[in-house]
């Protein structure tokens, strides 16, 4: 009886470790990661100490069964490009050929933390995986580990942001109360690929961030010292955080930025004590910045810019069109300049519409198909050959997507 017993607890105590393993990192080396500590003062680096962890193993495919091969001489070799769709849920991704309507999808392991953040390169994306940020191909294979981050058991990870030129991420940490959509406290941190730390909030009510096209900003919000929500950014070779707008009580939250191409001009989206979102341009960031509000917009669900003097809204205009739709305005007059309206087309709504390999050709599905509205040529585009066969969570375009027109039919109003 004893002998049993000797077995039993022998059993116990290996599946009480196994269970303890963590399952969030890549492989089995030791990986050094950095403790860090530091004062409120933003424009101090952290201090780091040295710690290993012994991570356990993790797979080194994040897909089901056998992943689908999927080379540059098979679906996309010849093609003039694709777009990855993250299905509702995160389950997995789907790649369309927009040449041939060829899908290939990829269904992820069950009860894996991940979300895609974007593509990477042409035939790459980069995707949060746990407390790490790695590179997988387009098959759900793992290919690098750019980034790990270090938390607590009590912290949160979310809002991950890789900058453009993939040297550093930034993210919000949050900890304590979980309301609908925010936590007590949220802190906003960046990290580059030597492992170091750098807080860029101080008050606790860190939220969203952009990288700038150059990488040497971040744009976020967090909260001033009155506990209203503001636009810092923080400047990475000053380690420098500049506080932007001046926001009353009115603005709750500030839930989408936007910068220009040449990084001078902002775009963002806020929420108001009245309920509703407003489009406020930010000019001149860099010596007197200045807001304007647009107005007569709302359902705001996207934005982007189109040069220095344009932007494009995917939203309802109340003023003379008093519809949905996809409008171009001029940022100085505030007037629409163009528009394509979405009960011109059919009765539902154009769904998760995002610029192609230009900002005036605009990508969505509608209707169950992929559509393309060119808003050069004034025409709406039909890509029957691309069906919205699954729900939808989010759309990235391939970045080498060359002549998309060329294989969709002309889609003219009711």
């Amino acid at each position: 009886m004893k002998n049993i017993r000797l077995v039993f607890a022998v059993i116990f105590i290996i599946l009480l470790t196994s269970c303890n393993i963590n399952s969030e990192n890549l492989s089995a080396n030791t990986i050094p990661i950095s403790v860090s500590t530091r004062s409120q003062n933003s424009d101090i680096k952290e201090t780091t100490s040295s710690s290993t962890i012994k991570p356990s193993i993790f797979p080194t495919s994040i897909i089901t069964d056998t992943p689908p091969t999927i080379t540059t001489d098979s679906i996309l070799g010849e093609s003039s490009g694709f777009i990855t769709i993250v299905k509702l849920g995160g389950e997995g991704i789907v790649h369309v050929d927009l040449e041939t309507g060829i899908t290939v999808e990829v269904d992820f392991q069950d009860g894996i933390n991940s979300k895609v953040l974007g593509f990477y390169d042409e035939y790459t994306l980069i995707m949060k995986l746990g407390n790490q940020i790695v590179k997988i191909d387009l098959s759900g294979n793992i290919l690098e580990e750019l980034f790990l981050i270090n938390k607590t058991e009590s912290e949160f990870l979310y809002l991950e942001s890789v900058s453009p030129n993939k040297e550093w991420v930034a993210y919000t940490l949050g900890q304590g109360y979980y309301g609908y959509d925010r936590f007590e406290i949220q802190n906003i941190k960046i990290m580059n690929t030597e492992s170091e730390v750098f807080n860029v909030t101080i008050n606790g009510g860190g939220w969203i961030g952009e990288w700038s096209h150059d990488s040497s900003e971040l744009a976020y919000s967090d909260l001033d010292e009155n506990g209203n929500p503001q636009l810092f950014i923080y400047n990475l070779p000053e380690k420098r955080r500049t506080q932007i707008t001046t926001f009353t009580e009115e603005v709750q939250e500030i839930r989408k930025i936007r910068w220009s191409q040449d990084d001078q001009q902002m775009l963002i989206r806020i929420y108001t004590d009245e309920l509703s979102d407003q489009l406020v341009l930010l000019d001149n960031i860099d010596t007197q910045p200045e807001e304007k509000r647009f107005t007569g917009f709302t359902e705001i669900r996207e934005f982007w810019w189109v040069n220095r003097q344009e932007v494009i809204f995917q939203a309802k205009h109340e003023g003379d069109f008093d519809e949905r739709g996809l409008f171009i305005v001029n940022v100085s007059s505030m007037q629409v300049v163009d528009q394509v309206i979405e009960t011109h087309y059919g009765n539902q709504p154009f769904i998760l519409a995002k610029p192609l390999n230009s900002p005036e050709l605009v990508g969505f599905f509608f209707e169950g198909f992929f559509h393309i509205y060119d808003f050069n040529l004034k025409q709406m585009y039909q890509c029957s050959h691309v069906q919205k066969n699954f729900d939808i969570f989010e759309l990235f375009p391939s970045p080498f997507i060359e002549s998309p027109l060329e294989h969709c039919d002309e889609f003219f109003p009711n």
